[in-house]
């Protein structure tokens, strides 16, 4: 995982190295917020961030049913160690920013 920074809300912009469907690890040895702001597709979905040691991770920590061409953001946290996904269902998710920040 890239660097987030050296204390509390100094967060990073991960938006270029993130995606939907793919499992990270919080090595930061301390909590994180994870902060994403999307866009859904033309039809209904449901977003879920998933944090938890399992990998890939299987608890919910968090879940948006999303309406067709809907903007928001959710945030999430991760432990420190914990392996998080976010996970789509439905249309296409389009990512517009990703942070993560240590809390």
């Amino acid at each position: 995982m890239i660097g987030v920074g050296t204390g509390p809300g100094i967060g990073v912009d991960q938006t270029a190295s993130r995606a939907t469907g793919t499992t990270y690890t919080n090595t930061l040895g301390q909590k994180m917020l994870v902060t994403v702001t999307f866009t859904a597709g033309a039809s209904d979905s449901a977003l879920s961030g998933l944090a938890g040691t399992a990998s890939p991770p299987t608890e919910e920590v968090y879940l948006n049913l999303v309406a067709a061409t809907y903007k928001d953001t959710v945030q999430f946290v991760v432990p420190a160690g914990h392996n998080y996904r976010l996970n789509n269902t439905g249309s296409v998710i389009t990512i517009a920013k990703w942070w993560e920040a240590p809390i």
